[in-house]
């Protein structure tokens, strides 16, 4: 296996993974919303507001990760093209450009899961 085929292979699943992410925080949100309760005046079963919350913030981080991604590679692709660097040149961008991606993309994918476990064990706890 080449370097590069192990990028396009990590490539392949950090991509599959954030869209699996992005839908398990949307289902989870569904799943809260059908248990939501119409008593005491509080939309949502408390229990569910937990993992409820784990869901919106796997979404905020999903937005931070791409969005973050867009703005940082925009604006080096900018510099360099300020630079005269064209498209066929090689560029060298710095280590630590990608971090902040990494640390979001790991933080979604964490919170989501975390959303589940609690979800699932409330849910447990209900039903038993």
């Amino acid at each position: 296996m080449t370097l590069k085929e192990a990028r396009g292979a990590y490539d392949y699943f950090s991509g599959k993974l954030s869209e699996i992410v992005r839908q398990l925080s949307f289902a989870g949100i569904a799943v809260v919303w059908m248990f939501k309760s119409e008593s005491g005046g509080v939309p949502f079963d408390v229990a569910l507001l937990m993992p409820l919350r784990f869901f919106v913030v796997s979404l905020a981080l999903d937005l931070a990760h791409y969005g973050y991604g867009s703005l940082a590679w925009g604006r080096f692709a900018h510099v360099q093209e300020k630079q005269g660097v064209t498209d066929d040149h090689n560029v060298d961008p710095p280590d630590h450009i990608n971090w902040p991606s990494i640390a979001f993309f790991w933080l979604k994918s964490v919170s989501c899961a975390l959303g589940y476990l609690i979800l699932i064990i409330r849910l447990w706890d209900q039903i038993s």
